[in-house]
């Protein structure tokens, strides 16, 4: 007897590792995506942080801008009217833009009795009460403002 064509058997195995192939692509294919969208948002975070930085670092007045907890907030709004920030920046996976409304604040912390200049992405509620969106190297996860924007 000649065989001309696959058994039913042999196109059920077929068909049964192309599904399961296409199965495992998709689950690495989505996990990947995500963790490439939360990287691309904490890379904006930094980069709003390091930009306030700079505006801070050219501009000589700085130093006599901090209040008396050695804070100073800069409006994102701010750095864009003065063109060191564009929000037409965004995320490459997540199109996200940084709010206007949000704030930079650049504080001096401490650290084993030194003293260094830190940042924090922040905004304000309803109530005017400030949430610390991200720390210094971009993680929103565990930000608490009132920890000095620390992660906890």
């Amino acid at each position: 007897m000649n065989k001309n064509g696959f058994t039913l058997m042999e196109l059920l195995v077929v068909i049964s590792i192309l599904v399961i192939t296409s199965t495992s692509a998709t689950i690495i294919f989505d996990s990947t995506t995500s963790s490439t969208e939360k990287e691309d948002t904490r890379r904006l975070y930094v980069n709003i942080q390091k930009t306030g930085e700079v505006y801070l670092d050219l501009n000589d007045s700085w130093m006599n801008s901090f209040n008396e907890k050695g804070e100073v907030y800069l409006k994102v709004s701010e750095l864009e009217n003065a063109n060191y920030y564009n929000s037409t920046y965004e995320g490459i996976k997540t199109n996200k833009k940084i709010s206007g409304n949000y704030f930079v604040k650049v504080f001096v912390n401490k650290k084993s009795n030194l003293s260094y200049v830190d940042t924090c992405l922040i905004s304000y509620d309803r109530s005017n009460q400030p949430h610390c969106i991200a720390d210094r190297n971009g993680n929103s996860d565990n930000c608490d403002y009132n920890t000095k924007c620390v992660a906890s």
